[in-house]
């Protein structure tokens, strides 16, 4: 498995990053209901995106197929806090 898996791992990771960027952004410039309810749904997905790639990244770490380096690069920078970190819930 390895690096490659790894590597898109992280690519998953990066685009739940993006997808609450543009949907904080969206949510605050929307004109309309539509609009908001949309960037909540682009807030929900990537939610559940980096839930699985989270638990798949905790899968490799703890079979030993995971290189620490790659961690740093599932970091959520540009991710206001509180969104970043997923309560237990999640």
């Amino acid at each position: 498995m390895g690096s490659k898996c790894n590597k898109n791992i992280v690519a998953a990771l990066d685009l739940a990053r993006q997808m609450v960027v543009l949907a904080e952004k969206g949510e605050g410039e929307s004109s309309d209901n539509g609009c908001a309810v949309l960037f909540g749904v682009l807030r929900d997905c990537a939610y559940k995106i980096r839930m699985e790639a989270e638990r798949e990244r905790k899968a490799h770490q703890a079979t030993g197929n995971w290189d620490p380096q790659e961690s740093q690069a599932a970091l959520w920078p540009g991710v206001p806090a509180f969104y970043a970190s997923p309560s237990a819930e999640d």
